[in-house]
């Protein structure tokens, strides 16, 4: 495939002791993975541009717009790990994120944000002075879109209906 900005979201981890470094990786297993696996093919998903040598039908274009109104047509997480509390999650610039265990990298869910939004920030940010992680989303109303700012304390999951 020609379309190089998507790609499945791998994590690395590196232990080191002394002058040893040992080195592990793992891709990430939201439920698109899974279908793209299962179906030993690429399934409807959003890109960051078309595919050649193929690009989805009519039909499948359909699928991906039903998709974007459940939040669930893009869930491949690769940008940044970011931690909350004590849970990691792996994040882009799509509203939703994936749940994984620092130890063994496995996936452990995925989680769409609620209301729904149409972005938010890939880039998470401590809060200064405290334990609280900041990161913005937009979301889409009838007179245009709206930014919110939202503060994630450590007990806080990523939902956002739980953020205060």
């Amino acid at each position: 495939y020609t379309n190089w900005m998507d790609s499945w979201g791998k994590l690395h981890s590196f232990t080191f002791n002394g002058p040893q470094v040992t080195f592990s990786g793992k891709i990430l297993e939201p439920p698109l993975y899974k279908a793209t696996l299962a179906a030993g093919d690429l399934v409807p998903s959003t890109t960051l541009s078309g595919l050649t040598p193929t690009d989805w039908t009519l039909a499948e274009r359909a699928e991906i717009a039903t998709m974007y109104a459940t939040q669930t047509a893009y869930d491949n997480q690769n940008v940044l790990p970011v931690k909350l509390g004590e849970t990691y999650i792996a994040a882009t610039d799509w509203p939703m994120v994936t749940y994984f265990d620092p130890d063994t990298l496995e996936t452990l869910g995925v989680e769409h944000p609620k209301p729904v939004s149409s972005g938010q920030c890939a880039h998470w940010i401590k809060e200064p002075g405290t334990a609280n992680t900041l990161n913005f989303q937009m979301h889409l109303g009838i007179l245009g879109t709206s930014f919110h700012l939202y503060r994630w304390k450590p007990e806080d999951t990523y939902r956002v209906s739980t953020v205060k």
